[in-house]
């Protein structure tokens, strides 16, 4: 297996687990907006309405940035097939 396909393995497990985490998060606040029990409180809406929205944001970069990534493994690997033929 190829470095670069091990980078990527490792990168995309790492965008995963931010994905998720934010995700969850996301789910408490929802819970804590809605005034249902959870391990978190929020006590301000206002708030928690913030960071869900900020979290969002998070999720959305986190999917932008996989996708760049990929492209440029693909366009680096690429680069070096067209100079090793």
């Amino acid at each position: 297996m190829k470095a670069a396909y091990i980078k990527f393995i490792v990168f995309s497990l790492g965008m995963s687990a931010a994905i998720a985490s934010s995700i969850i998060s996301i789910l408490v606040l929802m819970l804590s907006i809605t005034g249902r029990t959870s391990i978190v409180y929020e006590q301000n809406p206002l708030l928690a309405f913030t960071e869900i929205l900020l979290l969002i944001f998070s999720v959305a970069t986190c999917i932008i940035s996989t996708e760049i990534y990929q492209k440029y493994q693909e366009k680096n690997n690429s680069q070096k097939t067209k100079t090793t033929c």
